[in-house]
């Protein structure tokens, strides 16, 4: 797995992986559950921390891993598995998200930042932990078309930040669309670019 990526080496590391929830519950007609199943392949969490992050890792490197509430504690498990050491938490303040029956609106997402070694950010002018990105990319594009199908994309001011403060070179793992400034992986995945 990854094998592609083993031999090119990064310095910031995107990872957004399907994580195995069973898909979506929220609240359906009045009194009942509306659930819904993921329309792509997910992972459990032990095949996502089988990720040999450390091989893709260019020596001193950031890993920056999304996950959402009913993964957060699982996502520090990965980082450990991964031997990368949990730095700092960025927050995603979305618009708004799944609302479980009888539970508050989960209107964020969460991003673990770790790193291998020594990396250095670029620099850190206006680089904040919470962030009001608008989701996704273009409404008009393909996309933005996928989206309305399944899961949300990440934000592309997520990326516009990670361009300006963290070190090329970068990838994103599990990538659904074209990224500039970063080689994509994963079965959605545009070929490599940069």
């Amino acid at each position: 797995m990854l094998d592609d990526l083993e031999t090119n080496h990064y310095r910031t590391i995107v990872v957004d992986p399907p994580w195995n929830s069973g898909g979506y519950i929220g609240g359906g007609r009045p009194g009942g559950l509306l659930h819904k199943e993921f329309d792509f392949p997910t992972m459990s969490v032990e095949q996502i921390q089988a990720i040999p992050i450390g091989n893709i890792a260019r020596g001193d490197a950031f890993v920056f891993l999304w996950t959402v509430n009913g993964k957060l504690r699982p996502a520090f498990d990965v980082l450990d598995a991964w031997r990368v050491r949990y730095v700092f938490q960025m927050v995603w303040h979305k618009p708004a998200g799944p609302r479980p029956v009888g539970f508050p609106g989960y209107n964020g997402e969460f991003v673990l930042v770790g790193k291998i070694g020594r990396p250095k950010f670029v620099t850190t002018k206006g680089f904040f932990t919470v962030s009001r990105w608008d989701p996704g990319c273009p409404p008009d594009s393909p996309g933005a078309r996928r989206r309305r199908a399944r899961a949300c994309e990440k934000p592309e001011g997520f990326y516009e930040l990670l361009r300006r403060v963290a070190p090329c070179p970068r990838v994103d793992i599990f990538a659904r669309r074209r990224i500039m400034g970063f080689d994509a992986w994963g079965d959605e995945a545009p070929k490599n670019f940069s």
